[in-house]
């Protein structure tokens, strides 16, 4: 049995399985859904269907896509769900296919309104759009109006049946239904009043006016007519009079508010909400009006994309890589609103970066460095919860309250202070406050000599959770402990630390330099081993060292560090993401779960795993994995940008959309991001949109070696031959370019040899990404050339 739904929700499912093969295909989806809802129901002629679908091809061409077409459905479907009558005409055989639509259609057509409104969950292929077929797209339009009228005339018979019945209740739902099918009709709307007034519910009636009355005048710059304006007043002077007749009475007493949800159930909010929470924090600098519209387009309806190469896994994935590292800058300007109060936890904090008191711009590293490793400290503490280093230095240099820190950030509690240094001594000065009353809890100076910097931190540690009363787990424990006695140690993996956020291809030169020059100081500091092999990993990630090199270097020096320091998280991750690189999906996981027990709220680890879940086709629990690093770290472009990958992987495009623009509004020109967006607007089809958003991500930042590739990728799946070639050409010659990611784009252009060279250079280069081969549906066309089997062979298991 084939189940099609398109109302509210599009889906297609045979005996049970989703067919994803089909949803992924927009033209080829909307002539399935033709043959199954057009009326008259039946068969329709090839000609019909040629003139709807292809009216710009010429008759040989559009003929030949027909035929693949309906070959592709038999193929999807069953060879018995599409049938022929003739050579002329074509429909579907509707004992094997069951469409919600079409039971919609014949349950009003019974008299069962009941029944179709239980059907009608949503617009008729809501947000569906079929590109360069007008006559078809007006046909959909037409349909998806007509059904959203009946549904309303349905909802209406019910509400005038149930009030003719005495049942006015009943009456008021179904009112309230024909309502919000049709929100802005305003013979409705007086329809939907009077039956409130007629339900003893006059206040509900005028409140559902005043809500019309202000969408129409925000949306329309209209005023509602003098026929509704009457209506109400009428129900206004009559309850104004029924109130003056009834003697006061004493209210009651007040309902006890419902309890909060575990946090367990709490959600990621939604785009929306994310920005309006925020919005407070982050309001009056350059940003997202700049972007064009295909930019911010979130999609609608549950469209699927077509299949996806593994290079596109690896394109999202370093949106984030390259974002979690050089994050920074994340302004937008909105129309300001009031933020919803976010209830935090008493036992909750963020570590604002201390101010730099030295007078010396370039000493920028040391402030900071202090301040997230006071951060990283106090996550020690089991009773305390922290807001993530990247969300609390998202307000680094800005004039903000502390109550809009605690809302953006969930917490209850901020300490910011500042350092001074001068020769061997330093001064920190710390403060806690309370987020929601603004009131000093505790505040103190500290004069120290360089050395003593990890005892200051301790006592400040130990200070705050005196102060919130917290349970530290092991009381009179140290927190903080000291992983160096050398004080320039020290400043240079601080220094190291903060090179490695830059990103660049010469702040991780500059990274390693420094962790390597630590390590030569104290050739037991862990720390600095940890770093130099954080930094190893990304030069080599992004190809600015021999991949292989790079990454044996890396792992040998993250294993020295936990080595020296087996309670170190930061090995552990970098040894995750290793053995993620290498295919050892098994050996991921365990390190990353080791990472995850030593520093169970560390967001980048959840990220992490978030893309090794991927890489195994696991997308509800990569879902999950990057829903909880936004929770912890809610103002990170990173985090969201893994979110919607995570949800693109798993073909929820609207919901990756929404993601990508939660972190579009926080770096709103980072190519990677915008050039992911492109690459997902080629994968539904939407090539148009595709091209737009890709050539804005150049146009901003034309320099960028990484969204070469994705501009010819872009440009082949649109037709664009020539363009494609000379973007292919281009991507080529930059260095550090992927071979697997190359050989996607000569697979779209049709040149086999070339994609089998490249293919073999990805074995050899790219094993993290060529051990996905075996199920790259891009590449399924030449399994069965000897050449692919050959690589298969040779690829891990």
């Amino acid at each position: 049995m084939i189940q099609l739904d398109t109302l509210g929700t599009l889906d297609l499912r045979r005996d049970g399985t989703e067919v994803r093969s089909v949803l992924a295909q927009p033209r080829r989806l909307a002539l399935l859904v033709y043959l199954a809802t057009a009326t008259p129901r039946g068969f329709h002629s090839r000609d019909r269907l040629l003139a709807l679908f292809w009216p710009e091809a010429d008759t040989e061409h559009a003929r030949n896509a027909l035929r693949q077409a309906l070959h592709y459905l038999r193929r999807s479907l069953g060879e018995d769900a599409v049938v022929g009558r003739g050579d002329r005409e074509v429909g579907v055989d509707f004992e094997l296919l069951r469409c919600d639509a079409v039971a919609f259609d014949q349950a009003l057509e019974e008299g069962r309104e009941e029944d179709a409104l239980a059907l009608y969950r949503g617009d008729f292929l809501a947000g569906f759009f079929i590109e360069d077929a007008p006559e078809a797209a007006r046909w959909l339009e037409d349909e998806r109006d007509r059904r959203r009228r009946a549904a309303v005339r349905a909802a209406w018979r019910l509400a005038e049946r149930e009030r003719a019945r005495g049942e006015q209740r009943a009456a008021v739902l179904w009112a309230r239904r024909a309502m919000a099918l049709e929100p802005n009709d305003e013979a409705s709307l007086r329809r939907l009043v009077e039956q409130l007034d007629a339900a003893a519910e006059p206040a509900a009636a005028l409140d559902a006016y005043a809500e019309f009355a202000q969408r129409l005048q925000a949306e329309f710059g209209l005023s509602p007519a003098e026929e509704t304006v009457r209506l109400v007043e009428e129900i206004r002077t009559r309850r104004k009079a029924d109130a003056a007749a009834v003697p006061a009475s004493p209210p009651p007493p007040p309902a006890p508010s419902a309890p909060a949800p575990p946090s367990s159930a709490v959600q990621t909010p939604p785009a929306a909400a994310v920005l309006t929470a925020l919005e407070p924090v982050f309001r009056d600098g350059d940003g997202v009006e700049d972007q064009p519209a295909v930019d911010r387009q979130q999609g609608a309806g549950r469209l699927r994309p077509l299949p996806r190469s593994a290079w596109l896994r690896r394109a999202a994935v370093a949106a984030a890589a390259a974002i979690v590292l050089a994050a920074g800058g994340w302004l937008w300007r909105r129309s300001p609103q009031p933020a919803a109060a976010a209830a935090a936890a008493p036992a909750s904090i963020a570590v604002l970066p201390f101010a730099n008191m030295t007078g010396d711009p370039g000493k920028e590293y040391f402030s900071d460095g202090i301040s997230e490793e006071l951060l990283n400290v106090l996550t020690r503490v089991p009773g305390l919860q922290v807001a993530a280093r990247t969300s609390s230095f998202a307000f680094k240099g800005k004039d903000v309250g502390i109550d809009s820190v605690g809302r953006a950030l969930k917490v209850g509690h901020v300490l910011e202070g500042s350092i001074r240094t001068s020769g061997d001594r330093v001064r920190i000065t710390a403060q806690l406050i309370n987020a929601r009353t603004g009131y000093h809890l505790w505040s103190q100076t500290y004069d120290r000599r360089l050395d003593d910097i990890f005892a200051v931190q301790d006592e400040i540690a130990h200070a705050i959770v005196a102060a919130l009363q917290v349970e530290m787990g092991e009381p009179g424990g140290a927190l903080a402990r000291a992983e160096t006695s050398d004080p320039e140690a020290h400043a240079l993996v601080l220094r190291g630390a903060h090179e490695i956020r830059l990103a660049t291809r010469e702040s991780l030169e500059r990274a390693a330099s420094f962790y390597e020059e630590a390590i030569r100081r104290d050739p037991r500091y862990a720390r600095a081993y940890a770093g130099l092999a954080t930094a190893y990993m990304w030069q080599a990630y992004f190809g600015h060292i021999p991949r292989s090199a790079g990454y044996t270097r890396a792992r040998a020096t993250a294993e020295r560090a936990r080595a020296l320091d087996p309670g170190l998280a930061e090995a552990y991750a970098v040894l995750g993401r290793i053995a993620q690189f290498d295919g050892d999906f098994a050996g991921a996981e365990a390190h990353y779960q080791h990472a995850l027990r030593l520093n169970p709220r560390d967001p980048r680890v959840y990220s992490r795993r978030s893309e090794l879940l991927r890489r195994q086709g696991r997308y509800d629990e990569a879902i999950a994995s990057a829903r909880r690093a936004t929770e912890l770290d809610p103002v990170s472009p990173a985090a969201f940008s893994d979110l919607a990958t995570a949800y693109a992987e798993a073909e929820r495009y609207p919901e990756a959309l929404a993601a990508s623009e939660v972190a579009l509004q926080f770096s709103p020109d980072h190519p990677v991001l915008l050039g992911n967006r492109a690459l997902w607007f080629s994968e539904m089809g939407r090539h148009a949109e595709a091209v737009r958003a890709i050539e804005y991500a150049r146009a901003r930042a034309p320099a960028e070696t990484f969204s070469r590739g994705m501009l010819a990728y872009v440009y082949a799946r649109a037709g664009r031959r020539a363009q494609a070639d000379s973007a292919v050409r281009a991507a080529e010659a930059s260095p550090g370019a992927s071979p697997y990611g190359l050989a996607s784009i000569h697979m779209v252009l049709g040149n086999r040899d070339r994609v089998f060279a490249l293919l073999e250079r990805a074995v050899k280069e790219e094993p993290e990404l060529a051990a996905g081969l075996r199920t790259d549906e891009s590449f399924a066309a030449l399994h069965g050339d000897p050449r692919m089997q050959a690589i298969l062979r040779r690829l891990p298991r």
